[in-house]
């Protein structure tokens, strides 16, 4: 987690410097999220509400997001379906953006990973157009169709950009 922490505080470091000298930027900002492999196992992490989800035998998501609306899910105002359309789904309570103070918020997790498991890291404009059902059911697909149906249901009518990344496990 260290490594992680020093490298997105860099990150920051280097947007502060930038909107420093390009003030026209200053508000901009991105979520990330991220996995680091080893001999072990997996760290995830994200900041904002990029997201992190394993599939195994089904689909789960790792991460948790920085936005009003997950506090209010944390705190049982909402479900976990609510979270795609809520008003406050899209009010970041921490992101990578230069030329504020805020404390950078790195939410962290260890996971076991088996040969085989499939990892979705997403944007937003992908886990928010779709169901958590249609996200598993491209994710069980052949290996060859699952980018292409994930991207197909997140762009039918998508306003946001979409991200996302597929890492298989390989056995060693």
């Amino acid at each position: 987690p260290e490594d992680i922490q020093r490298e997105l505080a860099k990150a920051k470091e280097f947007l502060d410097a930038y909107v420093e000298r390009e003030s026209r930027c200053r508000g901009m900002g991105t979520a990330v999220a991220g996995v680091s492999l080893t001999d072990r196992g997996a760290l995830v992490f994200n900041v904002g509400d990029c997201r992190v989800y394993l599939r195994r035998d089904r689909l789960l998501r790792l991460t948790e997001d920085h936005t009003e609306a997950y506090e209010l899910f944390r705190r049982g105002a909402i479900g976990e379906e609510d979270l795609r359309e809520h008003p406050l789904r899209n009010l970041l309570t921490s992101a990578l953006m230069g030329g504020y103070p805020d404390e950078l918020l790195i939410y962290t997790r260890p996971v076991d990973v088996r040969e085989g498991d499939l990892l979705l890291l997403c944007s937003d404009g992908l886990w928010g157009e779709m169901s958590l059902k249609e996200m598993e059911d491209c994710t069980s697909l052949r290996e060859e169709e699952t980018a292409g149906c994930l991207f197909r249901k997140a762009y039918r009518g998508g306003s946001d950009n979409i991200s996302f990344i597929l890492i298989r496990v390989l056995g060693g």
